[in-house]
């Protein structure tokens, strides 16, 4: 006999993704501190450095971090991220290091499209994914209008 319909448990978000019930994505600020932390080295000294700080307690030295504000994700200025939490991992150079990309980012005030790699405060409307903290113009993010929901995930996340 032919099935019909969906798989059981399967179903369509409001993307029209179809994803597994039961399955969500959670936001930035709902992370366990864990994560959250992995996440802001992560744009300050990379994947690998940022997991083996936080799991196996690595201590970041001053030259593991990234010095060009530029390869330094503008998600780090949002006020749902607070870089003092990081400074543990740190060592006293390496924090000096952080904090003064961080205020180079502060002062730049420049939002990045993560798909176009140009500015999203520019002409077009942009939106935030609430888990990556990245802001994209609705057009990368295949949108027409700007999503009614409180929180918005790209399709990345």
């Amino acid at each position: 006999m032919k099935k019909r319909g969906r798989p059981k448990g399967i179903t369509t978000n409001c993307n029209r993704i179809t994803q597994k019930v039961g399955t969500k994505c959670i936001t930035f600020d709902q992370k366990a501190s864990k994560e959250t932390d992995v996440i802001i080295l992560e744009w300050f000294v990379g994947k690998e450095i940022a997991k083996s700080a936080v799991d196996d307690g690595l201590v970041i030295k001053e030259e593991q971090v990234e010095t060009c504000p530029e390869m330094v994700s503008t998600s780090c200025v949002d006020k749902l991220v607070n870089i003092r939490l990081i400074k543990k991992y740190c060592t006293e150079d390496a924090w000096k290091s952080i904090n003064s990309i961080y205020c180079v980012k502060v002062e730049l005030n420049l939002y990045i499209c993560n798909f176009c790699k140009s500015n999203a405060d520019a002409k077009e409307t942009s939106v935030m994914c609430s888990l990556c903290l990245q802001w994209q113009h609705l057009s990368c993010a295949r949108l027409k209008y700007a999503p009614k929901a409180r929180h918005w995930f790209c399709y990345t996340c």
